[in-house]
């Protein structure tokens, strides 16, 4: 390979490891989000919450962005797909609890 080759390899190597791990998000008319307070950097509190909602999905344009509907007054707002993320309300049907074992046998080696 000529140097000018090896040089553009290794340039676009981290871009192409990077992209690789972005996580696509989908989201559908109806769904539950979160919303990314971008604007906490005023007072940064160690344990304050970057995380606003839950929000209800209302539409959803092909580039990215989505109009949400806050719950609690019934706006509706448009906001980049990238500042959502998808909210889960308690445990997710189809999981079955583990039991509690409260007494377990002792068994001695002979």
């Amino acid at each position: 390979m000529s140097p000018m080759r090896v040089q553009s390899y290794t340039k676009n190597v981290p871009r192409v490891t990077m992209h690789r791990n972005i996580q696509r998000k989908e989201f559908t008319k109806g769904m539950s989000v979160l919303l990314f307070n971008s604007r906490l950097r005023l007072f940064p509190g160690k344990l304050k919450s970057r995380w606003l909602g839950p929000f209800t999905v209302v539409n959803v344009s092909p580039y990215g962005a989505v109009e949400i509907q806050n719950p609690k007054d019934g706006s509706t707002f448009k906001v980049n797909g990238q500042r959502l993320k998808p909210f889960y309300e308690g445990m997710p049907v189809g999981i079955q609890t583990g039991h509690v074992v409260d007494h377990l046998p002792f068994v001695q080696s002979s």
